[in-house]
């Protein structure tokens, strides 16, 4: 089984994000394993889908308006393009997606850096 770990952040408050982010992993054909609000500005899923279906599970993410990181975009990509090389062997295999959420303020867009200038 692949697992693949991300992060992202979202300026939408958790209570609000999160049962639009379990109802499209459901349309894709995932499930959300399990969900753990490590703060009240962190919140980490774990999403198990078969690897035919990350491309949708992809787009789900992004249309939830999740803002992934680059790094995110990468290993998502990644996975993709490993399923469609595979697409007949193992379009059934299941993946485990960890997803890590920050939820960021629109008066603060930078989040980390609540005190001192912002760097260039």
């Amino acid at each position: 089984m692949h697992t693949l770990h991300i992060q992202s952040y979202s300026y939408e408050e958790q209570k609000a994000i999160f049962p639009m982010l379990a109802e499209s992993v459901s349309r894709c054909g995932g499930i959300v394993v399990s969900r753990r609000a490590a703060s009240r500005s962190l919140l980490e899923l774990c999403v198990e889908i078969s690897l035919g279906d990350v491309l949708e599970l992809y787009c789900a993410l992004v249309a939830a308006g999740l803002e992934l990181t680059r790094s995110a975009h990468l290993r998502l990509t990644e996975l993709c393009l490993y399923g469609n090389y595979y697409a007949e062997t193992e379009q059934d295999q299941a993946v485990s997606i960890y997803v890590e959420i920050s939820f960021l303020e629109e008066n603060n867009p930078h989040g980390q850096w609540l005190n001192g200038p912002i760097p260039t």
